[in-house]
Formats: C-alpha cells, sequence, structure tokens
C-alpha cells in the first residue's frame, strides 16, 4: 500500500476533496491535470509525428489485443536470474502497458499498434537497461501515441512537476519559458522572469532566439538550462529589429508567481496575466489581487491574457474558472462516460458579472483553452486573438515504485456549445492576426483592441 502521506489533498470549489495523485492510495482516485509534455511551463505544443508502424515482423493487427496477447504479454514471468534492475523496470513496463491498454481515451490508440509497440518494447527492456536508458525508452514509447499529452516521466521529471504544482520550485538556467517555431529556425520567448540572467541581459517577452552557443537553437533548446555560473551566448532578435548577440551565465532562477494583475493606464481596467495553471495557488492569488485592485477604485472592465498559457492542473483551473462562472459548463468524455466540468460560482469585486476579454492565441492550449472557450460559448466573456492550439485532453497521473510516473489522455473535452475542440481548436468571437513572435507590448494590437471594447461598453 502506498504511503497515506504522500496522497495529495486538494481544495476544489469551496470544498476540501481527498485525490490521489500516487497511484496505490486505496479508496480514492487521482486528480486529473491537464498539462504539455514536462517538463512544465516550457513550451511544447503537439508531438512530431511518430513513426507508427512497427516492424514487419511483428504483427500490425489487429490494433486491439486479443485477451491471448495481453496474457502473454502481462504474464508478469521476468527472466531468469536477470538483474534487479531488469525486474523493477519489467514491473513498471507491464503497468504502464495495462494501464493505457485500459484506460487511454483513443479505443484505436489514435492510429497506433499499441500491442505490437508493446512486444517489441518489452524484449528490449528484458534484455536489459540501465535506468537511463529505460526511461528513454519508456518516454520513447508512450510519445508513440501522439497526442500532445500523454507522457512518461522519469523520477527528476515527476519531481519538477510536483515542484511546479506545489510551489516551491526554482530552475537553473536563464529564467525564459520558450514555444519553438520550426518554420523560422527559431524559439520564441513566452516569458522572461523578472531579475533573471536574461531579463538582466535586456531579453524580453517577443523576442526569438535563433542560436545558442553557436549552434541552431533548434538543435539545442534544453541546452538553456544547464551547470550555474556556466556562460552561454545567443543570439536574439526582437521584432522589427536586426539580430544580436547576447551572452549571459547561467544562475538559479526562481519561478514567478502565476498571477500578474493591474491597472491599465485609464485606471478602470484591471490587466490580468494567468503564466500558468499548474501552480496550486493560481486561484487564490488572483483572488487576492482582485480584492486588492477593487479596493483602489472602480474596476469597469477585465482583461484576461492567456496567450502564454499551456495549461496545468484541473484544480487551478476550477479554482479560477468559479470567480467567472457558475454551473455546468461542459463535460469531460472518455471510454465508459461523461462527467461534468461544474463550479460553484464566487464573486469577488463583481467578478461573476464585470464586462470581460479573454485573450488567446496558438499558445493557449490545454486547460488555458478550456477556461477561455467555456466563457466565450455561455456569453460570460469575448475572446480576441488568434485560433488555439487545440489540445483539450485530460491526463491522470499513475506513479510506479521508483518515483517514475505515466500521464495517459483519459478523457478529451465536450463543450455546451458542441464542436470539436481537439481538432479545430477554439476561434475568437473577435479574430485580430498576429503571432506572438510579430509584435513587442509596444506594438500589441490584440492587448489594443481588448481595451477597445471594454471602454466601449462603459
Amino acid at each position: 500500500m502506498t504511503d497515506p502521506a504522500k496522497c495529495l489533498r486538494f481544495l476544489l470549489a469551496g470544498v476540501l476533496l481527498s485525490f490521489v495523485v500516487l497511484a496505490g492510495c486505496q479508496g480514492e482516485q487521482p486528480m486529473p491535470t491537464l498539462a504539455a509534455a514536462a517538463p512544465p511551463l516550457l513550451g511544447t505544443g503537439k508531438a512530431a509525428a511518430p513513426e507508427n508502424v512497427p516492424p514487419t515482423s511483428v504483427p500490425t493487427s489487429p490494433l486491439a489485443p486479443s485477451p491471448h496477447l495481453k496474457s502473454a504479454l502481462l504474464s508478469g514471468a521476468s527472466p531468469t536470474g536477470v538483474p534487479g534492475p531488469t525486474e523493477r523496470h519489467l514491473r513498471i513496463f507491464d503497468k504502464v502497458y495495462d494501464l493505457v491498454l485500459d484506460n487511454y481515451i483513443y479505443s484505436d490508440f489514435n492510429g497506433l499498434n499499441w500491442p505490437a509497440w508493446g512486444v517489441i518494447c518489452r524484449e528490449r527492456v528484458a534484455a536489459g537497461m540501465d535506468d537511463t536508458e529505460f526511461y528513454q525508452a519508456m518516454t520513447v514509447l508512450v510519445d508513440k501515441l501522439n497526442d500532445g499529452h500523454s507522457v512518461f516521466q522519469s523520477p527528476t521529471a515527476a519531481d519538477f512537476t510536483n515542484a511546479a504544482i506545489y510551489g516551491g520550485q526554482s530552475t537553473m538556467g536563464i529564467g525564459v519559458a520558450t514555444a519553438p517555431r520550426p518554420d523560422r529556425d527559431a524559439a520564441v520567448l513566452l516569458d522572461v522572469y523578472p531579475g533573471s540572467p536574461a531579463w538582466n541581459a535586456g531579453l524580453r517577452p517577443h523576442d526569438s532566439l535563433l542560436s545558442l552557443d553557436g549552434n541552431p537553437i533548434t538543435h539545442g533548446i534544453a541546452q538553456l538550462a544547464g551547470p550555474a555560473n556556466s556562460p552561454v551566448v545567443l543570439t536574439v532578435q526582437t521584432p522589427g529589429q536586426h539580430p544580436r548577440l547576447v551572452t549571459m551565465v547561467r544562475a538559479p532562477v526562481p519561478i514567478p508567481p502565476p498571477i500578474v494583475a493591474g491597472r491599465w493606464q485609464d485606471g478602470e481596467i484591471v490587466s490580468i496575466l494567468i503564466r500558468t495553471f499548474w501552480s496550486q495557488d493560481t486561484a487564490a492569488l488572483l483572488r487576492q489581487r482582485l480584492q486588492e485592485l477593487g479596493a483602489m477604485g472602480p474596476i469597469s472592465g477585465l482583461v484576461i491574457d492567456l496567450r502564454t498559457n499551456q495549461g496545468g492542473s484541473e484544480h487551478s483551473l476550477l479554482g479560477v474558472l468559479s470567480l467567472f462562472g457558475d454551473g455546468t459548463l461542459g463535460y469531460f468524455t472518455r471510454r465508459d462516460g461523461d462527467r461534468a466540468l461544474s463550479v460553484v460560482g464566487e464573486n469577488v469585486r463583481d467578478s461573476q458579472t464585470l464586462p470581460m476579454v479573454i485573450l488567446v492565441g496558438q499558445e493557449t492550449t490545454s486547460y488555458a483553452e478550456i477556461f477561455a472557450g467555456v466563457l466565450q460559448s455561455t456569453g460570460r466573456a469575448r475572446l480576441v486573438g488568434t485560433v488555439t492550439g487545440g489540445n483539450v485532453e485530460t491526463i491522470w497521473p499513475h506513479d510506479f515504485e521508483d518515483g517514475s510516473r505515466i500521464w495517459i489522455a483519459e478523457e478529451s473535452f465536450r463543450p455546451l456549445s458542441g464542436g470539436d475542440w481537439e481538432r479545430d481548436g477554439i476561434v475568437p468571437g473577435y479574430f485580430v492576426a498576429g503571432d506572438w513572435a510579430e509584435f513587442t507590448a509596444d506594438s500589441d494590437t490584440q492587448f489594443t483592441t481588448a481595451i477597445q471594447l471594454l471602454q466601449e461598453n462603459r
């Protein structure tokens, strides 16, 4: 039995409920979370199409395994005399295989011959691997599902996710969040953390990274992280300017709060940036900021910026959504039925009735899409920007004996208004063209359009 102290607790819609993030806590279910592939807070987007056809020597049909194949694959028998790590790796592999087989939202495994790839991978695991090789093999296998959400995490990556949810997180590097732009051989800066080496070197959101230490950034984005006090040389381009070389030194960087809120220059419109729905403190921080800003004077409208928000935990989604909506707002669908997305509304400084505009773009994915989409579909908010990423599967975590974890896409989302947000993304009612990498904070026509819409209501 899993240590009860490790069963994580969430405050959900004002009621204390217990959910298990670690598989194996008896009598409870894991808390669903929607998020991009690990590590969180770094732009990922949809995964590249994998090679889904296994070697011809392995049966490729049917896509759904027969009971005999499943029984043979998951017999639990390990080779006699194999080293301890291999026995552990096989136990974890068998659990991963079974969890995907029984819970993955797409019964055809998103077009992947999961049973055949399971046979291949198990044979390789049984032949013996060290931990690094095993975690890489499991990551590659789960990535072949190609849904942009399901992911296998090593113990280190799982710890990083826990830190993102429960706070106290820091990163070693230059202090940026990025999104790839493969069509431009670049990576755009979604966020630059205040006080970080990147911030102090003059980098700002919307800048593009073109190279790192002389190599194309598309080949080395992970190298932005690195040992403390090590130098890094970047080629950086601000929209409308020529590329420039910038040198900085990596250092520990605290992750900033998920909420940035303040009054716009006219004093009555409040602008709120929600960086992520990962932190369990997101709703509490937003509630606090609304109270503080409301105490300063009247509020006539809200602009909520989700253009760099790529999802997070359902706990945070529900807490923030309850400040602006009420009742059943849609349904999460899975193989065996639906469950409602419902919140009990909480009115903080007229948050339930204030005119509201939400900014969205192609980096808006996961729970950020659902947040924006349900408020537009119910008429509570107007959306400004470009079509969202289209990635609204819900992933559920399952933890293993070594601290590794798999997140499995087990649900999708069905809005009250109909439509397929996973396929089409969410189309804003006010389409204002502009890629995040093509403008700066001073030339942000999407933001100025949002302000104009709210000013017209006064």
